[in-house]
Parts: C-alpha cells; structure tokens; sequence
C-alpha cells in the first residue's frame, strides 16, 4: 500500500511538471532537446569544389512556436493577438504576418502558427486566455538558404517551388520525400522548414543526400 501511494504520488508530480500553457504555466519538457542533438557537425559538406556550397543550413533552437486556434469573425479574438503580438493574424490562405521578433503562419481558417524570439511575447499571449498550444518542443526548425535552395528541395516537394510562385511571405503544408512538413518563404533564397520531432532525422538525412551535388554548408544552431 505504501508503495502503490508512492507512486500515485509520483504520478501527479508529473502532470504538474507537464502543465500546458494554455492554463497559464511555463511549460516544463522532460526531454527538451533538439530530436537532431548529435546528429551534425557544423561545417562544410558534399561535393568539394572551389565554389561555395550551393545552400547552407542551420538549426533554429530559439524560437517559441504556439499553435493559436479561434474565429477569423471573431473581433475579439482577433484584438487579442493583435495586441500581444503587434500585428494583424494573416486571414488570406497560405500567408505570413510578422515583425522583427515575431511572425504569424496560416495553418487553416481556423489555426495559425505564432513564433516568436521574446518569451514575453509568448507568455502574453498564454494570458489571454486563448486556445493555445505550446508545439515547441514538437517542431524542428531549419532555415535552409543560398543559390540553389529551391532546386534542392524541389527534388522531394511536389510544390511549385519558384520563387515568381512561392514568394516571399507566403507558406505552405507539403510534404519532402513523404515525410510531412511546413515551409514558411523567408526571401528567394531562403525557406525556414518546420519538421515534426519525429520525422526530423528522416528528414536530415535526406537533406544530406539531396545536397551532395551542390555542397552544404551546417552551420551552427542558433
């Protein structure tokens, strides 16, 4: 019987270590590091040639990531992000809001994905009291750039990756050799891609031999 308290016990210290944010708690994650932690060295890899690597990635670890769920008709949702946030929700499909230390991805017309450098801008969102899920530790970010990103990824994603097509400020659902993933257009040569934890080493390891002919540079985690 002593035992069987014990870890009953035991087992609600873990609910409260596991909180969710919504309930206004900082979210605590027993297992917070990166799902490619030992999977890389930073450095130059692929075809070696006097010119530099076609594209080059890195691994962002500093950025907040909420899942936001609410009304595209609701004014007072739609004020109260506004207001934490400092810009207005992308209403249009497949577009981007955002400032210099926050941005905004239409995920559908009822969801969006809000990231942000500032945990205070995270934390002031998590008191309104909205639908929000903490997806942090659930996402892996890389921000891949250079000359011959697209061309790259284009070898796995059926989308139309030009640059005069996925413009800058726009996002997108696809998947990248089956595995599912979202694509957020920084610039002509840049594309931040957001992995589920599970599938980010799949996906690493196709980056890696999709990048063989141009060269890569890794660069270090942010």
């Amino acid at each position: 019987l002593h035992y069987q308290v014990n870890l009953l016990k035991l087992k609600f210290a873990i609910l409260f270590f596991l909180i969710q944010t919504e309930n206004g708690f900082v979210v605590k994650s027993l297992s917070a590091h990166s799902a490619l932690e030992g999977k890389y060295c930073p450095g130059i890899h692929g075809i070696e040639t006097s010119k530099p690597p076609g594209i080059s990635v890195q691994e962002i670890r500093t950025l907040n990531l909420l899942h936001i769920s609410g009304s595209p008709h609701d004014s007072h949702f739609l004020k109260a992000v506004k207001s934490s946030v400092q810009y207005e929700l992308p209403l249009v499909p497949n577009t981007t809001a955002g400032n210099k230390i926050s941005f905004g991805l239409w995920i559908s017309p009822n969801s969006w994905l809000i990231g942000s450098y500032k945990k205070a801008v995270i934390n002031l969102l998590i008191s309104k009291n909205l639908n929000i899920t903490n997806i942090s530790s659930g996402r892996t970010i890389l921000r891949i750039s250079g000359p011959n990103t697209r061309d790259i990824l284009a070898k796995g994603c059926p989308l139309d990756l030009h640059p005069e097509v996925f413009t800058p400020g726009l996002c997108a659902q696809s998947k990248i050799n089956s595995l599912s993933i979202l694509l957020n257009s920084i610039d002509n040569e840049t594309i931040d891609i957001f992995v589920p934890r599970s599938l980010s080493v799949g996906f690493w390891e196709w980056l890696l031999k999709a990048t063989l002919e141009y060269g890569l540079e890794i660069k270090p985690h942010s």
